[in-house]
């Protein structure tokens, strides 16, 4: 007999394994589902709410170690033995009275005798009357990973330690651990905290903050993004049980790092996770009705989001960025280009066009000056344009540009003969790093830097004095824009994009501690993606 295709399972392990081999099996039966599952533990909780006076409305759920759901009228869960829901009561056994009213189908009848056999047809109800015992978790700091537990009786001052035992059972299956610090009982990993309480708070039990705060789940949010004039106006509403609250009122909660918002006196809900609503983290103008963003800041918001509704003109600027139009070149540009320099010309087209700036970031060799030339030859120039390159690089431009735009006007400032007199519309102007003092008084179409990466070091007299210059469109060329920290690309965009990048100080903190949170790198991707 072969015997290597067999699997040993050691004693003490056979009902794990038959746990994560089999998994559980949903069905529908007469239009409801039916849930089996022979291995995993089960508990019900019961939560009662008085609707009027001496009427009350009971909902049973039943909570497996990942899942809970809802029982309701003629659902029935598939176990050893198995369990039945009628008129709000749960039975492990089939009752006489069930039978006598026809709640039962034959059908039915005889799948529970299949599951269970000599079935006793005697009423054993399990939740014939609501839990007195209501289990209360007080958090006992802000993060809302710290916790003491305690039980709130119904008509009874008696207590019940059984129960209460097993609600502490039930909360060290999620994932606070018995673990005293300071005045708490119960730890929570931050990481788990928001997913935990949702559990518990969805399970029905009942959690005070901190400040003696009654703490309700996040539903959904109802969230509108949409043009207006020259920025993005962000509107809707997030839901907390029975709560609403709109998006501005939360505008500053996740920079705070808070973990609840205040609802109503004594109310509070619980945030979602940060990266669901990332672009929350940016600082939008607070007005009447929504948030406002930058234009620039497009990138924060991705075309798929299934938390927002985007408008239809946004969502054709977002789709742009992977569907670029076909280049058609200016008969002033003498020289054809290779495909992938075609599609960055488009790109900068695209670009100039929405009235944003870019950082061409090609590797040396691979033709950015043709590309640059190309672009600015597509342009209206009713201005002048300003090129600044390394001293080295200077003649080497121009020789590009009598190349390939030989009916551009051009002017070399440097050395001591450098003059500006007779400038003419839309005339280049070559220059170097040190000459750009000289040149702050001008307004320019387009300023674009060569060997950008020289600019890094925002502290020296080079770099303020570009900063100071102003023009309609910037372009950055570099081969390697970020070479040693994070800090480097916070410079590019500065000149580029003022803002974009957000405050200096708090840009450059993360951006030392993006070895350890690479949730903040995407989103630095994010913004400046476009």
């Amino acid at each position: 007999m072969d015997l290597s295709g067999l699997k040993a399972i050691p004693k003490g392990k056979i009902l794990s394994y038959l746990k994560e081999s089999v998994p559980d099996v949903k069905f529908t039966f007469e239009g409801r589902e039916v849930v089996v599952d022979l291995y995993s533990k089960v508990t019900f909780s019961y939560e009662l709410k008085e609707i009027e006076p001496d009427r009350w409305e009971g909902k049973l759920t039943c909570n497996l170690p990942k899942k809970s759901f809802p029982f309701s009228e003629r659902k029935w869960f598939l176990s050893s033995p198995p369990l039945f829901l009628y008129q709000g009561i749960l039975y492990t056994q089939v009752p006489d009275i069930l039978l006598k009213e026809g709640a039962l189908t034959a059908d039915e009848i005889e799948e529970l005798q299949l599951e269970e056999e000599g079935v006793n047809l005697h009423l054993t109800p399990l939740a014939a009357r609501p839990i007195a015992c209501t289990p209360i978790l007080q958090l006992t700091d802000r993060t809302g990973g710290f916790a003491n537990l305690a039980f709130e009786y119904g008509g009874t001052k008696s207590k019940n330690l059984e129960l209460e035992k097993g609600w502490e059972r039930d909360l060290l299956e999620t994932d606070f651990k018995k673990k005293t610090v300071g005045n708490s009982h119960y730890f929570c990993p931050l990481d788990k905290v928001y997913t935990t309480l949702s559990f518990l708070l969805e399970l029905g039990w009942k959690i005070i903050d901190v400040e003696g705060r009654r703490l309700h789940r996040f539903g959904e949010s109802h969230l509108h993004l949409s043009k207006e004039n020259d920025a993005i106006r962000l509107s809707g509403k997030l839901t907390f049980d029975d709560y609403e609250r709109p998006i501005e009122a939360i505008a500053g909660t996740f920079n705070r790092r808070d973990r609840f918002l205040e609802l109503a006196p004594g109310e509070v809900g619980l945030l979602p996770p940060l990266e669901e609503f990332e672009w929350l983290q940016e600082e939008p103008l607070v007005v009447e009705g929504g948030l406002l963003y930058r234009r620039s800041q497009l990138g924060l918001f991705g075309e798929e989001s299934p938390t927002l509704e985007i408008d239809k003109e946004l969502l054709i600027t977002l789709k742009a960025k992977k569907e670029l139009p076909v280049l058609s070149l200016s008969p002033t540009f003498h020289g054809e280009l290779r495909p992938y320099q075609a599609l960055g010309v488009s790109w900068l087209k695209r670009l100039y066009g929405e009235g944003f700036s870019a950082l061409l970031a090609d590797e040396m060799g691979l033709g950015k000056t043709v590309q640059v030339l190309a672009f600015l030859s597509t342009l209206p120039l009713n201005k002048p344009v300003l090129i600044v390159v390394p001293t080295s690089l200077l003649f080497n431009w121009e020789n590009e540009i009598r190349k390939f735009l030989p009916a551009a006007a051009h002017r070399i400032y440097h050395g001591p003969e450098r003059s500006l007199e007779d400038l003419q519309l839309g005339e280049i102007i070559l220059t170097t790093y040190g000459m750009v003092p000289e040149l702050s008084s001008l307004d320019f179409h387009v300023i674009v830097l060569d060997e950008a990466h020289l600019i890094k070091n925002e502290e020296t007299k080079r770099t303020q004095a570009l900063l100071r210059l102003t023009g309609d469109f910037k372009l950055s060329m570099s081969g390697t824009p970020v070479e040693n920290h994070l800090k480097e690309l916070y410079t590019h965009f500065r000149f580029l994009i003022p803002g974009l990048l957000g405050d200096k100080e708090a840009f450059l903190k993360d951006a030392d501690s993006v070895q350890t949170d690479r949730r903040y790198l995407t989103r630095v991707h994010k913004k400046i993606a476009p």
